[in-house]
């Protein structure tokens, strides 16, 4: 998240939002790292920065040294956990019932970040489907070559499609 601030930090440039050429332009996450790099800062967030992340079906949390995870099955418990990293870096003990309301906290930030950022919820754990994301990932819209479905390796050119493109 912060790799493209500090990029074009380095090359001197800012990042268009809130429009491009006519079109608007989604404000980037994150913040440059150069002032941490070069000595000036001594950290590049507030150590009360809220920060989120998901793939794959898995997300986390975290706040200042409080972190809450989702790992689904078979790999995790699918359901979320909190982690106080001053005292467990190595994400040992689950605090999930001794601090509830500490994960409840994290999880109206990750609602938040859910919102904010359009991800799709792969489970319902992972927070309320927003209708945006229809709007935002409809079917039929956007892929080119549906490569999943029977026969497609054998007769592409029926489960291709040309979708509608920015102009």
């Amino acid at each position: 998240m912060d790799i493209c601030p500090t990029l074009l930090d380095l090359a001197g440039i800012s990042h268009p939002a809130p429009t491009y050429q006519g079109r608007e332009v989604v404000p980037m996450r994150g913040a440059s790292m150069l002032p941490w790099l070069t000595g000036k800062e001594e950290r590049v967030h507030a150590k009360d920065f809220v920060n989120g992340w998901e793939l794959c079906g898995r997300g986390a949390i975290r706040k200042a040294n409080w972190k809450a995870v989702f790992i689904p099955k078979p790999k995790g418990p699918e359901k979320w956990q909190l982690y106080d990293l001053s005292k467990d870096a190595g994400e040992i003990d689950d605090l999930a019932e001794e601090h509830p309301d500490k994960l409840k906290e994290l999880l109206g930030r990750w609602e938040k970040y859910v919102v904010d950022c359009g991800v799709v919820p792969l489970q319902p754990e992972l927070g309320t489907y927003v209708a945006a994301t229809e709007e935002q990932m409809q079917e039929n819209v956007w892929m080119e070559y549906d490569y999943w479905k029977p026969g497609a390796l054998e007769e592409r050119e029926k489960f291709m499609r040309e979708p509608k493109r920015f102009k």
